[in-house]
């Protein structure tokens, strides 16, 4: 009886069906280590609404969500109405976006998917990278171990939750497994399958992997040619992953777009020669080191203490191994590709400027050309994804083949062990941030208003400047109530069209739109026959009347400052009643959206006159306008303002010349 038993246990231990479900659990579990369960309930939303790109990804959703049907079918017309956009550009994971709008009808109003998203992306990541390292031992232990140290990846976790769709890196690894297992692929048609299932995924999940995965098979492909010489086969397995991707990315809607695919920064968001030793605030044990530039962030490529080691290790035991050069001329066709590989990647990644810490090592002339086309994956740190993984993977199958097969584990299992350390810090603040429940707060608090305006407009027009936390809140409140926006916080921008639009509603000025304006753009409002209500701290402006709800007087409609927080203020201290300059101090600020006109400048204070300079800015101090002195009392001055054109920043300064101190209790912008 007892020999039967263990007879059932050798056969579960070798089946492949088995192990990788024991790595599924072990990579689902350090999912919920880190993150917790809570997240994966598709109707706890309030996590997504807190502000950030998450946020960003969730309201895109629902957006697409509540939008009908077209062709292509990734488009919703609801975040630059009348236009239309990619769900690709709001990174909200469009194979999930698209698969759960077919389910829509079915689902809850409040549903996400971002946490079924999260658990299986450590699955996948564990999955994949067992089933590379399974073609180099048997080691079922082992190989289990390398599925765990997979998960625990720096630059995957980084992206959970930041920049979600990125975290999808077990993509590289699937495109992977054919380079580093060849034989599987050299003689069948496997390799023509990955390459389409590639295509589809990769814009399926985020665009930047469109590019990393085509890295990874001309890599195959150049081994593939070295091998069996077969120019034909690696054509077409080029062309059919460049036509897969671009059927799919038609599909969605990336061509169809009205925003720029191509942006800005290129250079200023890539690799530095440091990254993968840098934990750029990731490590308990190693110390941080400087970087080129605040966009350097972009190529976090932290390999983590762990995976330090086990590639220290992996290294010294090859070279200490009978005949690392015999090995070396067997695999020479293998190690050219990776090389290749890792070369390209890192080309990429760099360029067009290699950085060394804070230095600049080289700077490439670039054709226009390549410029243009690689101004679409600007944040070209992101490719040192592949250097990471191949790294990983390239220790890992070293240790698998040098280390005695009793030691195996127990090496992996300190490495993993290390990796965890020393990122215990940064996966204690995430376990603390996600797993605490979150009760989102909106700032629409006025539910009777917005109710009403619910039933009375269908369309919201972002007049002035909102930050994004705002614009995505009146998001979520618009997709509830099956209403548009006029515009959207997009990973490319369609500015020109969105201004456009804004201009044409401002002139009509439908009676189904609703207008939002902030303070600052006050005076804005008068040049437009609208009626304006003060709703939780925004400027409501509507062609219809909102019973129960009085419209602003005209008298409300001037700029007033009456300080507080020591803000905008140097040599000096905000009070109760006012705010002090002391000798040499200087007052600025506050930044109005002012519309051209003339206007009356009003400063209230105490024994200002000949005490305080008066100038006016605008373009952060780029622009002077003149201003009159009008007539006026000690501890009131006022000025007279024209201006020929709109002013997005203007800026009232006051200086203290005088060597006492002088206070200054308001300061009034009135349109004459």
């Amino acid at each position: 009886m007892l020999g039967k038993k263990r007879c059932v246990w050798k056969k579960i231990g070798e089946c492949d069906a088995a192990m990788y479900g024991i790595i599924a659990l072990l990579s689902a579990g350090v999912f919920c280590m880190i993150y917790g369960v809570r997240v994966l309930h598709p109707a706890y939303t309030d996590w997504l609404l807190s502000g950030g790109d998450l946020s960003q990804h969730y309201i895109g959703w629902k957006a697409y969500r509540s939008a009908k049907w077209m062709f292509p079918i990734g488009m919703t017309d609801r975040l630059v109405y009348p236009d239309c956009v990619s769900v690709i550009f709001t990174d909200s994971i469009p194979i999930f976006a698209v698969f759960f709008k077919l389910l829509s009808p079915v689902l809850p109003a409040e549903f996400q998917y971002f946490g079924v998203w999260g658990i299986l992306c450590f699955v996948l990541q564990g999955c994949l990278s067992a089933r590379i390292v399974r073609h180099f031992t048997k080691d079922r232990l082992f190989i289990v171990a390398a599925g765990v140290l997979f998960t625990l990846a720096p630059v995957m976790i980084w992206r959970m939750y930041a920049h979600t769709a990125l975290a999808g890196q077990w993509i590289l690894l699937f495109v992977m497994e054919p380079l580093f297992a060849y034989r599987k692929y050299e003689d069948n048609k496997k390799i023509f399958g990955t390459a389409c299932a590639a295509g589809i995924l990769a814009p399926a999940v985020h665009i930047y992997f469109v590019l990393m995965c085509g890295m990874v098979l001309a890599a195959f492909c150049l081994r593939d040619l070295l091998a069996q010489k077969r120019v034909k086969k690696s054509v077409e397995v080029l062309f059919l992953y460049v036509l897969s991707g671009c059927v799919t990315v038609w599909l969605l809607g990336g061509f169809s777009s009205s925003v720029q695919a191509a942006s800005g920064g290129l250079g200023a968001y890539g690799f530095n020669m440091n990254a993968l030793f840098n934990p750029q605030g990731w490590s308990c044990i190693l110390q941080d080191l400087p970087l080129y530039g605040g966009g350097q962030y972009e190529g976090f490529a932290y390999l983590g203490a762990g995976c330090i080691g086990l590639l220290v290790l992996a290294a010294a035991f090859f070279l200490n191994a009978k005949q690392p050069r015999a090995v070396l001329q067997r695999e020479w066709k293998a190690l050219v590709s990776i090389v290749f590989l890792l070369a390209v990647a890192a080309w990429t990644a760099f360029s067009p400027v290699v950085t060394l810490g804070d230095h600049v090592i080289h700077e490439f002339a670039l054709p226009e050309l390549y410029i243009k086309i690689m101004s679409i994956f600007r944040a070209s740190g992101r490719i040192s994804w592949i250097i990471v993984y191949v790294l990983m993977l390239c220790s890992v199958i070293a240790l698998a083949k040098c280390v005695e097969k009793r030691m195996l584990a127990a090496v992996l299992a300190a490495g993993i062990v290390l990796q965890a350390y020393d990122m215990h810090l940064i996966l204690e603040a995430k376990k603390q941030q996600f797993q605490t429940e979150t009760v989102y707060d909106s700032p629409l608090k006025t539910d009777a208003f917005w109710e009403e305006a619910a039933k009375e407009t269908g369309h919201i027009v972002f007049a002035g400047e909102v930050s994004n936390e705002e614009m995505y809140a009146f998001g979520d409140w618009a997709f509830r109530n099956q209403k548009t926006l006029n515009t959207f916080y997009l990973a490319r921008g369609a500015q020109e069209q969105v201004q456009k639009r804004l201009e044409e509603a401002l002139e009509k000025l439908p009676e189904d739109h609703l207008f939002i304006f902030h303070d600052k753009d006050l005076l804005r409002c008068l040049d437009y026959d609208l009626h304006y209500y003060q709703i939780d701290g925004f400027i409501i402006g509507s062609r219809r009347h909102f019973d129960g709800f009085s419209p602003m007087e005209k008298e409300a409609f001037e700029n007033v400052w009456t300080f507080g927080g020591n803000q905008y203020l140097e040599n000096g201290q905000d009070t109760d009643d006012g705010r002090i300059i002391n000798a040499g101090g200087l007052s600025y600020g506050p930044y109005w959206s002012v519309p051209a006109g003339n206007y009356r400048i009003e400063i209230a204070g105490e024994q200002i006159l000949n005490n305080v300079q008066v100038i006016v800015y605008s373009q952060r101090g780029g622009c002077g306008h003149e201003v009159q002195w009008m007539e006026g009392t000690e501890d009131v001055l006022n000025l007279s303002l024209q201006l020929n054109e709109d002013v997005q920043d203007l800026e009232i300064c006051l200086r203290n010349d005088m060597q006492d101190a002088v206070k200054v209790k308001g300061i009034r912008l009135i349109r004459e």
